[in-house]
Formats: structure tokens, C-alpha cells, sequence
């Protein structure tokens, strides 16, 4: 996931510099699929929260013409 906000908006998550992700958390109210990716890279990798809590934030919404055009 890349920042979105701030002075390192843009920059893919593992790229910020770890201090500036420990003064982040501490500091800034977030929830949601932000903070769970902050957690996951300052935890090395080691996710605090089940899988599928990720995936849940990343479905995607289809209509009808695009499973069918998809062939699915």
C-alpha cells in the first residue's frame, strides 16, 4: 500500500522510514486498511490481524457485464 497523505505521500509503505511509522501510529487517529497495513510493516511482515480482514477491504465490486465479459 503507498502513503496517502503527508510528507511521504506516495511512497509505498515499507519505503517511510520506520520512526516516521512508530510517530504516525502514536500520533494520528487512523483505522481501516491504513492502519492495518502501518501495523503489518512495523510488525516485520507479521500481520495483527487475520487474513482475512485484509481481503475484505480489497473486494471489489462487479456487475453482471463484468463477470460476463470476464468469461467467469
Amino acid at each position: 500500500m503507498r502513503m496517502t497523505f503527508g510528507k511521504y505521500e506516495d511512497l509505498w509503505l515499507d519505503e517511510v522510514p520506520r520512526p516516521y511509522l512508530r510517530w504516525l501510529r502514536a500520533n494520528v487517529p487512523m483505522s481501516g486498511l491504513l492502519a492495518r497495513s502501518v501495523d503489518f510493516v512495523l510488525n516485520g511482515g507479521r500481520s495483527p490481524v487475520p487474513l482475512h480482514a485484509f481481503v475484505a477491504d480489497q473486494l471489489v465490486t462487479a456487475t453482471a457485464a463484468d463477470i460476463d465479459d470476464a468469461g467467469v
